[in-house]
């Protein structure tokens, strides 16, 4: 009895590793809402790519925070999902940077979907990561403030060679009929509601199975050591 008690023991913390070490499918909402953050590229229409960005970001964030019980410390990480001085920093700023972004409107969208082979997986990868991070911060009594975690995400972010990984993603897309005309009505859907939530609707069905291919292509142990090398990275910026 005592010998069962003990191989349990250890087979429990066998799995508990084997989860901390694996992508899918804890951040199966992260990878969704990356998709559709993504989508919003290719949406005609200025201010739209940010809008949903942002409430994308947000989804995440606050999924997140409600699987681990936190949901109160949403406002804590706002920093990763509204942009520094963004459309959401205030309404003065906003209207002062309204006339310019209309104006370079058409070449920042040109621009956009001509890199989307390089910035869709890369807006999918960075919606991972925020989870990713929220989840290991959310239950430390020392966590940064939400401008530090900012800036060390940004930073840590930008120093990784995601190269893999976007290629890994790019590769398990292309197997997926038509996922982006899925995405860009579900993109269009969260930019005309108001709540987060809305990435719940019933129109992401035909992404869950591009999700879960895009997960279980990134489970395996050359991607979770690089998740795993972004996490030091961010620590060691943090701890500066």
């Amino acid at each position: 009895m005592v010998q069962s008690e003990v191989i349990d023991a250890n087979e429990l913390a066998r799995l508990q590793r084997q989860r901390e070490n694996t992508i899918a499918p804890e951040l199966h909402s992260s990878v969704i809402a990356g998709m559709v953050s993504a989508a919003a590229r290719f949406i005609p229409l200025p201010f739209v790519d940010d809008l949903v960005r942002s409430k994308c970001r947000k989804y995440v964030v606050k999924s997140t925070l409600d699987s681990v019980g936190r949901g109160e410390l949403l406002v804590e990480f706002d920093s990763l999902y509204n942009e520094p001085g963004g459309m959401f920093s205030g309404a003065a700023a906003m209207a002062a940077k309204v006339p310019l972004k209309i104006l370079l409107f058409p070449i920042r969208k040109v621009v956009a979907v001509m890199t989307s082979v390089r910035g869709v997986p890369l807006e999918v990868i960075r919606c991972i990561l925020i989870g990713r991070t929220v989840r290991r911060m959310a239950d430390r009594a020392d966590r940064p403030s939400k401008e530090a975690l900012r800036k060390a995400f940004d930073s840590a972010f930008a120093r990784m060679d995601f190269r893999v990984v976007r290629a890994v993603i790019s590769d398990a897309l292309e197997g997926i009929d038509r996922w982006s005309d899925a995405a860009i009505r579900l993109a269009k859907k969260v930019a005309a509601n108001e709540s987060v939530q809305s990435i719940e609707s019933s129109e992401r069905k035909p992404l869950d199975d591009g999700a879960e291919r895009i997960e279980k292509s990134l489970n395996q142990p050359r991607i979770t050591q690089l998740f795993s090398e972004f996490d030091s990275k961010l620590d060691g910026i943090l701890n500066k």
